[in-house]
């Protein structure tokens, strides 16, 4: 992060345009950050591959470091139960 106010707070708006801009295109998708702007999250809820997580991520990669997690609905994970449940 800048040291600068007025740098931070252009960075800021650069940052907030790029997830309005997410969120417009991902209906569904879901952003927060913390008061002291230190952690957030971002929800994706498309079924779309690892390769267009990637292209997303890539694009937030050099403001935002963080840790990616892949969630099952649980739908999916009924599935995976079932199947597990069917082997012998």
């Amino acid at each position: 992060m800048p040291a600068d106010p007025n740098e931070r707070g252009m960075l800021f708006q650069k940052l907030t345009e790029m997830v309005k801009q997410w969120l417009k295109a991902n209906p569904g998708g879901q952003w927060g950050m913390s008061f002291d702007a230190s952690r957030g999250f971002a929800l994706h809820t498309s079924a779309e591959t690892w390769q267009g997580m990637a292209k997303h991520l890539m694009t937030f990669g050099p403001y935002i470091k963080g840790d990616f997690f892949q969630v099952m609905s649980i739908e999916e994970s009924e599935e995976v139960l079932k199947s597990m449940m069917q082997q012998k």
